[in-house]
């Protein structure tokens, strides 16, 4: 057989075939590291598709009000409208040096230090280049990334946005968890850097995962994107918080107040049955929502 150190690493078929015969047993589960998809290039009119672009941030803080960005990235494919990803079409990624000191925490998650950002900016001009040719916006927490992206990326603002954190039915399709890396996980794969354009990556990849009668998961998250809906904001006395809780809404700290998306249809009847179970004592104001307008802030706050 020869000195250890003559053995050969096995190929990547023979590895394969050992993680296959480790999953058959029954015993064992494989993560697979996540593999590159090539980037084509291709920008060119395909019927039948569109051009999406997953956005991704990494910040120093996590107020989407105060926040600052130290690295951004962008991954543009295309997809055809029933939620199929075909290809990817470009990427792009960039550092930025903030104009506070880079806090020890957002260095553990990523691993970027204060020198790697020293004398680095981010050029909005070339991201908005590149973002033009995109139908829609997808981030993993659009209500905290669209506010920061689109004070830096003003071009963001005119494109629909869609959230892969709230907007699919992760737990209703058995995931345990709707994190980027657990759902990541959940297909077999793992990804072993927490960055931007690594996370963008790794959001592509489930995307393309199959999710029930939607075909895929980025087919449940277009559907989504193309609802019309009612966003009730209410504002009412500390005692009925755990109400508002249970019945769904969730505070928003900017405001004060409690916000709660339902179907335009359904708005009325929930208006109605909010004031008659928590009495005069509350302001209830109904905006209508579009992906257009969905986590955006309000204009005179960008």
């Amino acid at each position: 057989m020869g000195e250890r150190g003559e053995l050969e690493s096995p190929g990547e078929q023979e590895l394969e075939s050992w993680a296959l015969q480790l999953e058959r047993s029954g015993d064992y589960q494989v993560l697979r590291r996540l593999r590159l998809r090539p980037v084509t290039g291709d920008l060119g009119p395909k019927t039948g598709t569109r051009t999406g672009l997953i956005v991704d941030l990494e910040t120093t803080g996590l107020d989407p009000q105060s926040a600052e960005i130290v690295e951004a990235a962008g991954l543009r494919f295309r997809y055809s409208l029933d939620g199929q990803v075909l290809e990817v079409s470009g990427e792009w990624s960039a550092l930025r040096e903030p104009d506070v000191p880079l806090p020890p925490e957002t260095t553990r998650i990523t691993g970027i230090t204060p020198e790697e950002l020293a004398g680095k900016s981010i050029d909005p001009e070339a991201f908005c280049a590149f973002a033009a040719p995109a139908a829609i916006v997808i981030a993993h927490h659009a209500a905290f990334d669209r506010p920061i992206a689109e004070r830096m990326f003003p071009c963001l603002r005119a494109k629909p946005w869609a959230c892969s954190l709230v907007e699919i039915g992760w737990t209703e399709a058995g995931h345990s968890s709707a994190a980027l890396q657990a759902l990541l996980r959940d297909a077999g794969l793992f990804s072993d850097s927490h960055r931007a354009l690594p996370d963008c990556r790794a959001l592509l990849e489930v995307l393309s995962q199959p999710l029930g009668e939607s075909g895929t998961a980025l087919g449940q998250l277009l559907l989504s994107a193309r609802r019309l809906t009612t966003l009730l904001k209410v504002s009412a006395p500390f005692e009925a918080n755990e109400q508002l809780r249970q019945r769904g809404y969730r505070f928003q700290r900017a405001d004060r107040c409690w916000l709660k998306e339902v179907e335009r249809a359904q708005a009325e009847a929930e208006e109605t049955e909010l004031r008659g179970l928590l009495g005069g004592h509350l302001q209830v104001n109904l905006q209508q929502v579009d992906a257009l307008s969905r986590y955006a802030l309000p204009q005179e706050e960008i």
